[in-house]
C-alpha cells in the first residue's frame, strides 16, 4: 500500500544511513528477504553520499558498492545462491561490465562456487554487455536487443539497466533562474527571469574540488567607477589632522596654565587644595568633552561612510587548491565578508540584497514596482550577497542591517522540471562568474559589471549543450535519455539558453529511404497521367450523355400558325438542378411571345402543374405531341444569330413582368 510505498522511499534515499551504522547494516544483511531487497536496489532514489563530503557518488562508484553488499548478502545463507540473478539484475549491469567490475571467476571465488555454476545462473545478464564500448550508445544497444529478445522481461531488464539513477551524472552550468523575494499580495506581470551570459566580455572563477569558502566585495558605486572620491577622502584626512593640531595647541595651553597655578601655589600654600580641586573638576570636563566629540566624529564618518549607493565589487572562492577571485578585491572604501563552509556543507541558494527603498517600492502601485522588479532582473545594481546552505543555515550578508533581500539565485527551471523526483540538494555553488556589458572600446565607467553564480549537480539524465558532436544519437529516443558509459563520467557544461532549450529535444529524425519514394513518385506520376486522362475522357463522355438527355422537350405549336422557329433550350446543369430553379426555368420559357410550352424531361419527372394547366386552357384540352430535338453545339451557334434580334425585345418584356410580381403565365397579345 502507500505506507509501505512510503517506507520503501524513505530506506531508499537515506540508504547510505543504513550502511554506515554497523547495527542497520547486520540487519540488513541477516534479516531483510531477497525480493524486498531486490525492488529496493532497483529503485532510481536508491542515495548513497560521501561520508566525508556529504556529496552523492557518481554512477559508477554507487553502483560498485551496491554489487559488494549484494555479494555479502548472498554469502549470509546457502539458500540465497539461488536469488544471486535476481538481485544482480536490479544493479546497473553495464556499468559493472564495462568496468570489469563483475565477473563470473571473481563471483565464484567470493561465493565459494564453482565458476561453471555461476556462468550458468548469470550468464544471460552479462552476455549482452560482453563486448560493449565505452563510447556506445546504451540506448541504441537498447533498440538493436529488442527484436532479439524472447519477451517482455528481457526487454524490460535491459531498458532498467541502462538508466542510471537520480544524482549520479555530473554536470555544470552558468546559467540560473532569478525569483523575486515578493510578500503573498504583491501583484507583478513577471516575478521570475531566467539568466543566461549573453555575448559580452566573461571571466570565471570554477572550483575544481569542494568548496571551502567564499567572500564577498562591496564599495560604493563612486569608489568603483569616480576617482573623486579619492579627493574626498583626502579632504576628509586633511580635516582630521587640522582638528587634531587644534586639541594639541589647546593641550599645550593648558600644560603653561598648571605651570603658573604652580607658582601660586608654592606662594599661597593655603589655597592649595582649592586649586586643585578646581583643576581636577575642569580636567574631567575637559575629558568628557573629548571623548564626546570623538564619539560624534566617528557616528559622523560612519553615516558619510553608509551613506549612497553600494555594489558588489568582487567575489572570490577558495578549494583545497588555492583561492581564485573575480572583480575589485582591494583598494579604498572596499568591504568584505568571509564565509567558511563545513566539511558537509555547501551552498544551495544565493540571495540578491539592494537598498530598503527598492524593496519597498515592489510593493507599490503603478508601473514603478514593474520598472523596480525590472532593474532587479539586470543584475547590474545589487549591493550585497548572502548564501543558503544544505544545512539551513544562512551566511551573511557584508552589510548587516543596512540591506534587504530582493532577489533569490536557483538551479534553471528545465533541470528541476527534468529532475524533479530525485531527493533534494543534488546541485550545489561550484564558483562564479563575471560579465561586462557594453564594448571594450567603452570606457570602464559605462561598462557595469554583473555577477552570476555557477553551479555545480549531478543528475539522473545526460544533458547536452546544443552543438555537442562527440557522440552519435539515435532516432526515436529524446536526448537527454542517450549516453554511453563515457559520457557517464564526463561532465558538460551549459552555458547558453539555447543549451537549455534543447535539453530533450530529439536530436535526429528517422532515416527515409529516398531511392524508392522517388521511385513511388514516378510510378505516381505516370499513372496520374493516365488518370487525368481517362478522368478527362470520363467527364466528356458524361457531359455528352447529360447533354443529349437534356436535349429532350416537349413543343407545341399555336393554333393560328405562329412562328415556331424558337428551340427551348436547356443548359447541361439542369439535370441536377432542384425542382424550384426548374420552375423558374418553365415560367421564363411562358414568358416567350412564340408560344413555346416546355418542361424538363432529363429528371424524369412529372411537369410542374402550372404548366399542365397552361397547356390544356390554349390547346382545348388537345393532347400535346411531343418533338425530340437534338441539342448541339453547332445548331446553337446557328440559331443564335437569328434568334439574338427577336430574343432582345422579349427579354425586355420578361424582366418588366418578372420585377412586377408577374406568375409567368402566357397572355394573348
Amino acid at each position: 500500500g502507500q505506507m509501505a510505498s512510503e517506507a520503501m522511499n524513505f530506506v531508499a534515499e537515506n540508504f547510505q544511513t543504513f550502511l554506515s551504522d554497523d547495527k542497520l547494516k547486520k540487519r540488513m544483511l541477516t534479516e531483510l528477504k531477497p525480493v524486498i531487497l531486490a525492488d529496493l536496489l532497483a529503485m532510481r532514489n536508491l542515495m548513497l553520499w560521501s561520508p566525508a563530503t556529504g556529496r552523492y557518488l557518481n554512477a559508477v562508484d554507487r553502483e560498485k558498492q551496491l554489487f559488494f553488499f549484494v555479494l555479502a548478502y548472498v554469502s549470509q545463507e546457502k539458500d540465497r545462491f539461488e536469488d544471486l540473478k535476481m538481485l544482480i539484475s536490479s544493479l546497473k549491469v553495464p556499468l559493472l561490465v564495462s568496468k570489469k567490475i563483475i565477473n563470473v571467476h571473481m563471483l565464484g571465488a567470493g561465493l565459494k562456487k564453482p565458476a561453471e555454476e555461476v556462468s550458468g545462473l548469470i550468464s544471460d545478464l552479462l552476455e549482452p554487455f560482453d563486448n560493449l564500448e565505452e563510447n556506445c550508445n546504451l540506448s541504441q544497444l537498447c533498440k538493436d536487443k529488442k527484436k532479439k529478445l524472447r519477451n517482455e522481461e528481457d526487454h524490460k531488464f535491459m531498458v532498467d539497466a541502462c538508466r542510471m539513477r537520480y544524482g549520479t551524472i555530473p554536470h555544470t552550468t552558468h546559467c540560473s533562474d532569478v525569483n523575486l523575494k515578493l510578500e503573498p499580495w504583491s501583484k507583478l506581470n513577471s516575478s521570475r527571469s531566467q539568466f543566461c551570459p549573453g555575448p559580452f566580455q566573461q571571466q570565471t572563477a570554477v572550483c575544481s574540488k569542494d568548496l571551502k569558502s567564499v567572500t564577498v566585495f562591496v564599495c560604493k558605486l563612486t569608489d568603483l567607477y569616480n576617482k573623486q572620491s579619492e579627493l574626498d577622502n583626502n579632504a576628509t584626512k586633511q580635516d582630521k589632522e587640522g582638528k587634531k593640531g587644534e586639541k594639541d595647541k589647546d593641550s599645550s595651553d593648558d600644560a603653561k596654565k598648571n605651570d603658573d597655578d604652580k607658582d601660586e601655589k608654592d606662594e599661597k600654600k593655603d589655597e592649595k587644595d582649592e586649586k586643585k580641586d578646581e583643576k581636577d573638576e575642569k580636567k574631567d570636563e575637559k575629558d568628557e568633552a573629548k571623548d564626546d566629540s570623538k564619539n560624534d566624529d566617528k557616528k559622523e564618518d560612519e553615516e558619510k561612510d553608509e551613506a549612497g549607493e553600494w555594489i558588489v565589487c568582487g567575489v572570490s572562492v577558495e578549494d583545497s587548491s588555492g583561492e581564485k577571485s573575480l572583480g575589485k578585491t582591494s583598494g579604498k572604501g572596499v568591504k568584505s565578508r568571509k564565509h567558511d563552509l563545513g566539511a558537509k556543507e555547501y551552498i544551495t541558494e544565493i540571495s540578491g540584497h539592494y537598498h530598503q527603498d527598492k524593496i519597498a517600492a515592489l510593493d507599490s502601485r503603478g508601473k514603478k514596482k514593474e520598472l523596480v522588479a525590472q532593474e532587479l532582473f539586470t543584475m547590474t545594481t545589487v549591493e550585497d550577497l548572502s548564501f543558503k546552505t544544505n544545512l539551513d543555515v544562512r551566511l551573511g550578508p557584508v552589510r548587516d542591517g543596512k540591506t534587504k533581500v530582493g532577489t533569490f539565485y536557483r538551479l534553471p527551471r528545465q533541470i528541476t522540471r527534468l529532475e524533479k523526483d530525485s531527493p533534494d540538494r543534488y546541485w550545489w555553488l561550484q564558483g562564479f562568474g563575471m560579465e561586462m556589458l557594453g564594448l571594450e572600446s567603452d570606457p570602464p565607467e559605462s561598462r557595469p559589471t554583473r555577477f552570476y553564480p555557477i553551479w555545480g549537480m549531478q543528475t539522473a539524465h545526460k544533458y547536452y549543450p546544443a552543438k555537442y558532436e562527440d557522440f552519435e544519437f539515435v532516432a526515436g529516443v529524446k536526448k537527454h535519455q542517450q549516453f554511453s558509459v563515457k559520457g557517464i563520467q564526463e561532465c558538460c557544461s551549459l552555458l547558453n539558453t539555447q543549451d537549455l532549450d534543447f535539453l530533450e529535444r530529439t536530436p535526429v529524425h528517422e532515416v527515409v529511404d529516398i531511392g524508392d519514394s522517388d521511385d513511388e513518385d514516378q510510378c505516381a506520376e505516370e499513372n496520374g497521367d493516365d488518370s487525368d486522362n481517362e478522368n478527362d475522357d470520363h467527364r466528356r463522355s458524361s457531359s455528352y450523355r447529360m447533354d443529349n438527355e437534356d436535349s429532350v422537350m416537349i413543343v407545341d405549336s399555336d393554333s393560328d400558325g405562329e412562328d415556331n422557329r424558337d428551340e427551348g433550350r436547356e443548359s447541361s446543369e439542369s439535370g441536377r438542378a432542384k425542382n424550384q430553379h426548374q420552375q423558374e426555368e418553365f415560367q421564363q420559357g411562358m414568358m416567350m411571345g412564340h408560344s413555346l410550352f416546355g418542361a424538363m424531361a432529363t429528371s424524369g419527372g412529372p411537369q410542374p402543374p402550372s404548366a399542365a394547366a397552361d397547356n390544356n386552357g390554349d390547346n382545348g384540352g388537345a393532347e400535346i405531341e411531343p418533338i425530340e430535338i437534338p441539342s448541339s453545339s453547332d445548331e446553337e451557334e446557328g440559331g443564335e444569330g437569328e434568334d439574338n434580334e427577336e430574343e432582345t425585345g422579349s427579354q425586355k418584356k420578361r424582366k418588366s413582368k418578372l420585377q412586377n410580381g408577374s406568375a409567368g403565365k402566357k397572355t394573348k397579345s
